[in-house]
């Protein structure tokens, strides 16, 4: 009788642990994604910023009216190619692709 308790308590204890080390690899791997995600985002933002880097210098010093980004055309394609890639961030972040 005392044997079969033995036993008994001897499953139990190795059916927890299994249990533990499970929900410890869970929690691990959920963690993981969520700094991979975390990463990329920062990544992609600073692939926005690097691609735009001269076009946001050049036109940090003054708001610039829609006639003025009209009557450039290269002025036009980067204003348009930023606001891309500002888009594309957002729609990510609202899908839960990126995270910030």
């Amino acid at each position: 009788m005392c044997n079969h308790l033995l036993i008994g308590v001897s499953s139990l204890i190795t059916s927890i642990g299994t249990l533990a080390v499970f929900f410890i690899a869970l929690v691990s791997l959920i963690a993981d994604h969520l700094r991979r995600k975390r990463q990329f985002t920062i990544e992609f933002y600073n692939i926005i910023l690097y691609e735009n880097d001269a076009f946001l210098y050049e036109i940090d010093e003054e708001p610039l009216a829609i006639a003025t980004i009209k009557s450039d055309k290269i002025l036009e394609k980067n204003v348009a190619k930023y606001l891309s890639s500002l888009e594309r961030l957002a729609v990510g972040v609202s899908t839960n692709i990126y995270d910030l």
